[in-house]
């Protein structure tokens, strides 16, 4: 079994500093051996001299151009290794953070996707454990289990979605990585693990494998809160309507629009209203890869669904 560990970074040779002792110790530490690579998005705040200079067994790729979490893609398709963690530049790892992780993959060969545990950096609160999808007003959204009132269950089970995992290379390829159309970013890993829940492959959640994470380090330099909103409404339009094919569920998220905006207008979250304009902006995309996104899969979106909500109605 070959691993291999990407961590993603942009202007983050403050972050790297955190980042990448811990890193590099569990790599050291796994029985797997795995090589650590950070991916730069074009950087210009001198992360590639920093790694050179003080992480020589790390290496350091150079993008040709920022694609956020999609720079992913194009790496993955030049590695040969079976199992790539994709990361963050903001996180830190306990030491036996791989190998708990690499067991679930040879244990269950439909395994797509494995999460850790994570902790906010202060180490004192839970940030997450696994995720389930889930329904407001009808629209989508993926919530820490121990947000919406689950305990932290130290059992391995199934999770809905995680950005910051480990994934099977070659199954992430098959379903063509990350879609570029939720550029710069926000729930393009619900769109991956949603597509590999239909496709039949599995997502884990793994509690043994611990992390800390500095929450949206790295996006927060980049776009303001109101801008990080109106993105996040943006995407969850564009997952709506490029991936549900259910007809109960899609009638139900098109009647609530109109009381949705006025809601919007009440309280003055202009975001959710700017999210829909700017989703409908891409809507002949959308609809082209809605047709891609309806080919070849097993399961139905309820029978996903179900898999964590059990009778819950949509």
């Amino acid at each position: 079994m070959k691993v291999e560990i990407f961590i993603l970074n942009y202007n983050g040779r403050e972050l790297l500093s955190e980042c990448l002792p811990s890193i590099r110790d569990a790599s050291c530490r796994s029985k797997y051996k795995p090589r650590v690579i950070v991916v730069d998005n074009q950087s210009n705040d001198g992360s590639y001299e920093f790694v050179s200079d003080n992480f020589a067994d790390i290496d350091f790729k150079k993008m040709k151009q920022n694609r956020v979490l999609c720079s992913f893609n194009d790496v993955l398709a030049e590695s040969d290794a079976d199992i790539a963690f994709l990361l963050n530049n903001d996180i830190t790892v306990k030491q036996e953070f791989i190998d708990p992780i690499i067991d679930i993959f040879e244990k269950d060969p439909k395994t797509f996707m494995v999460a850790p545990k994570f902790y906010k950096r202060d180490e004192k609160e839970l940030e997450c454990i696994w995720f389930v999808p889930h329904f407001r007003a009808g629209v989508f959204n993926a919530f820490s289990a121990h947000k919406i009132g689950f305990s932290d269950d130290n059992n391995v089970c199934y999770t809905f979605q995680c950005g910051i995992a480990a994934f099977d290379r070659k199954k992430f390829l098959q379903l063509s990585g990350y879609d570029d159309i939720y550029l710069p970013g926000r729930l393009e890993d619900s769109d991956i693990c949603f597509r590999a829940w239909k496709k039949g492959y599995k997502c884990y959640y793994q509690p043994k494998s611990i992390g800390f994470h500095k929450e949206m380090a790295s996006f927060k330099k980049r776009f303001s809160m109101k801008e990080i909103l109106t993105l996040s409404h943006r995407n969850t339009y564009i997952f709506m309507w490029k991936n549900i094919t259910d007809p109960a569920i899609l009638a139900k998220h098109f009647l609530l629009l109109i009381p949705r905006f006025g809601y919007a207008l009440l309280t003055f979250k202009i975001e959710i209203i700017a999210g829909f304009f700017q989703a409908l902006g891409k809507i002949r995309l959308i609809l082209q890869k809605r047709k891609t996104a309806r080919k070849n899969f097993l399961l139905k979106d309820r029978e996903v669904f179900a898999l964590f909500t059990g009778e819950r109605k949509w």
